[in-house]
């Protein structure tokens, strides 16, 4: 059987539709390359009490990297609410929070390390200043500061998929997939979008507010137009090649 990216139906997803796959991921080298979301992204993620989820399906290339895969956190006062990265020193998952927009208010680092060259899938719910994390299926421990119920409105902040280049940090890994949605994804929700390592389209399993799953984006000769499934927030990358979108690479 021929399998297409994205849209090929091969499983019965939520609700009797579809389970959809995604081939092409981004290649980010740890120098320049990042994708920007804008600053139309923030809104779901900054305030008081909101709630949120984030899935990405990610892998390391290498240990003891400075991995920022997902931040909303510039560079000087008053732009900083979110970092997701893997921490440089022990390799641990970090995500650091602020209500100020200028420090570190509190963060969440896991007890484990993450292994570098492991295609994996994690979930990051925040649920008014409570934040569980799920990698591959399960609950992934972690220790955690207190974490503020207000994420700090950085208005003209974009948010930035695989860097943090305010702050001169870049990923060196893979993404296959990001989603975000307005909702707590469930203990049972992030096994299902693992699937036994076999990960799902994350809108097979929840809605979603935000989705990007790289197959269908398009190339303009300098940049890649990342296309948000949703319709909502489209995104664009920067610093990267042609060849850094890699349909061969992922976690099937």
């Amino acid at each position: 059987m021929i399998i297409t990216p994205y849209r090929n139906s091969i499983f019965s997803g939520k609700s009797g539709g579809s389970f959809n796959k995604t081939f092409c991921s981004y290649y980010f080298d740890g120098t320049s390359g990042l994708i920007n979301l804008g600053n139309a992204f923030s809104p779901n993620i900054e305030g008081t009490n909101k709630i949120f989820s984030m899935r990405f399906v990610v892998k390391r290339i290498a240990d003891l990297q400075n991995d920022w895969i997902f931040s909303n956190w510039q560079g000087g006062t008053n732009n900083r609410s979110l970092i997701v990265r893997f921490n440089l020193s022990d390799n641990k998952l970090d995500i650091l929070f602020s209500d100020d927009g200028t420090s570190t208010s509190g963060n969440w680092k896991s007890n484990n390390t993450i292994t570098a060259d492991e295609w994996m899938d994690l979930v990051i719910v925040y649920n008014q200043g409570v934040v569980t994390v799920y990698k591959n299926g399960v609950v992934f421990g972690g220790v955690s500061t207190t974490i503020p119920t207000t994420l700090h409105t950085a208005i003209a902040t974009d948010a930035e998929l695989g860097a943090g280049s305010y702050a001169g940090v870049f990923s060196n890994t893979y993404i296959n997939q990001f989603a975000l949605t307005t909702d707590i994804v469930t203990s049972q929700e992030a096994t299902d979008l693992y699937n036994d390592g076999s990960p799902r389209v994350t809108s097979d399993v929840v809605d979603v507010e935000n989705q990007y799953l790289f197959d269908n984006d398009t190339w303009d000769g300098s940049n890649w137009s990342v296309i948000d499934s949703t319709g909502n927030i489209d995104a664009v990358s920067s610093g990267m090649i042609a060849a850094d979108r890699d349909c061969n690479e992922n976690p099937y």
